[in-house]
């Protein structure tokens, strides 16, 4: 050997003493240095996997919550609906919701125009059908239009020149 280090086979080193010696030494030493970063470690992996625990039982508890808002079959027969099932069915909930708005939305400007048109909306503001309108605005604006609804709609035979928007 030119570097003057001597290559110790797996065999041989398996019967020299000397080296079985240093082997065990080492092992008490690594078991005894693993036993002390246990013992340091041990309380803190447990708060951190306490904290997971908890963390992950409250998103659970919200998704049950969220589950119990959204309408799908809730029966005991049918599965309870997984994570991400429930989050998709969520969002194209309220994407469906904030559709059905915004269709009431223009339905109600449509109907404020075609009154305000027929004299019967005098005092009531009209917006603009590209601003949007605050819920209290369409519940003030609807109070006073609900009369002439009513009395358009159901006493009046003639309600072809009603359009609703579908």
């Amino acid at each position: 050997d030119c570097c003057g280090s001597t290559a110790v086979s797996q065999s041989e080193s398996d019967s020299n003493p000397n080296t079985m010696m240093i082997s065990k030494v080492n092992d008490k030493k690594y078991s005894s240095d693993r036993r002390y970063i246990d013992s340091i470690f041990k309380p803190l992996r447990l708060s951190i996997n306490a904290r997971e625990r908890r963390r992950m039982h409250d998103l659970n508890d919200a998704l049950d919550e969220l589950r119990s808002v959204i309408p799908y079959a809730h029966s005991p027969s049918v599965r309870k609906l997984s994570k991400i099932a429930t989050l998709l069915l969520a969002k194209n909930y309220i994407l469906m919701q904030a559709s059905a708005l915004e269709e009431l939305r223009k339905t109600i400007m449509m109907m404020n125009s075609r009154f305000q048109s027929r004299g019967y909306l005098s005092n009531i503001k009209y917006e603009q059908s590209t601003q949007k309108i605050t819920s209290k605005e369409l519940h003030s604006d609807n109070v006073s239009v609900q009369k002439h609804l009513y009395d358009e709609i159901y006493n009046n035979k003639n309600i072809s020149n009603l359009y609703f928007m579908s």
